[in-house]
């Protein structure tokens, strides 16, 4: 593996800021905006083996199905921040 492929592959472990957009119509008269939200934290790739199995064994079944082979990634996030679409705190 290259130097710059090595450097990559730590970078990626690291952890990093992220948004993840959240939307459930089902949920639309209680939360804003018909039900979207913006969670706003930290991911990190989580490589321990006990808490990667925690992980999978709370997947949904159709998930545990497409990863059956468990070679997928744990990336647990902390959530710091929830918003409404127009940024406005939750």
């Amino acid at each position: 593996m290259g130097a710059l492929a090595l450097q990559r592959r730590r970078q990626y472990r690291q952890q990093c800021q992220v948004v993840v957009y959240y939307r459930n119509p089902e949920h639309a008269e209680s939360l804003p905006q018909g039900g979207a939200l913006r969670l706003y934290g930290t991911a990190s790739v989580i490589e321990d083996a006990a808490v990667r199995t925690d992980v999978y064994d709370r997947m949904c079944e159709r998930e545990q199905k497409a990863d059956s082979g468990r070679k997928g990634h744990a990336v647990i996030i902390a959530i710091d921040r929830i918003t409404n679409l127009r940024g406005d705190d939750v």
